[in-house]
């Protein structure tokens, strides 16, 4: 995050009107969220950025950057505000602890059958409060 604050500083400080990158991975969520209240910052797709740019240095990528976003040339991507991608990031976060926990139950069901532990034969619900007093007893 220093990075970002030093580069945030040193925009300002140099009066740039446009700051151009590319949406490779997450790291550009923290530049546009720091940048976006001081200047223009426009966010291009890393895919339609590859396409322009056949050589992958960092150097070499920021100066075509820069290069295409004085031009024009650059396609924003469409930047979702903060509070939208948080919950965005909430929502998927849940969807993969729901995921997580159905196969570990899915995975507990499979090792009882395979001992021929038939608890759901039993039980309606395994994973209920006697399914657990059975599993802790075993």
């Amino acid at each position: 995050m220093q990075g970002v604050l030093a580069l945030k500083n040193w925009i300002i400080e140099h009066k740039c009107q446009v700051v151009a990158c590319e949406s490779a991975n997450n790291f550009w969520y923290h530049i546009y969220d720091s940048l976006c209240d001081h200047t223009t910052v426009i966010v291009g797709n890393a895919h339609d950025m590859k396409v322009m740019n056949h050589k992958k240095t960092d150097k070499i990528d920021s100066e075509i950057i820069a290069t295409l976003a004085l031009k024009g040339m650059i396609n924003p991507s469409r930047v979702v505000p903060r509070h939208q991608r948080d919950f965005r990031n909430i929502v998927r976060m849940r969807h993969f602890l729901v995921r997580k926990r159905t196969d570990l139950k899915n995975r507990i069901h499979n090792i009882f059958d395979n001992e021929m532990f038939h608890l759901s034969n039993v039980l309606t619900d395994v994973f209920g409060k006697s399914g657990r007093k059975i599993m802790d007893g075993i």
